[in-house]
């Protein structure tokens, strides 16, 4: 059986420190981390093509990324009880 591989997400790329300190404004939480030199392998952008399950499915994104992360933890702190 055929099987369709959709990229969900906004279309636009967020660094890794972006992420960390959108998650400790969006819910109030810090994040312990370290800003080390680049590993071995470590790729320099990583980007997701969105078109085809905007022409396909119709779907696109209604959150950004602090809202996105402020509802993921708050399911998180639900699932966990925290």
């Amino acid at each position: 059986e055929p099987v369709e591989v959709f990229n969900l997400g906004t279309g636009q790329g967020n660094s890794v420190l972006e992420v960390i300190q959108t998650f400790e404004e969006s819910t109030g939480v810090s994040l312990p981390y370290k800003i080390v030199g680049r590993r071995a392998g470590d790729v320099i952008a990583v980007y997701a093509d969105t078109t085809k399950a905007t022409e396909i499915l119709g779907w696109s994104t209604k959150r950004d990324l602090a809202s996105s992360l402020s509802s993921a933890w708050a399911w998180e702190k639900r699932i966990r009880g925290l």
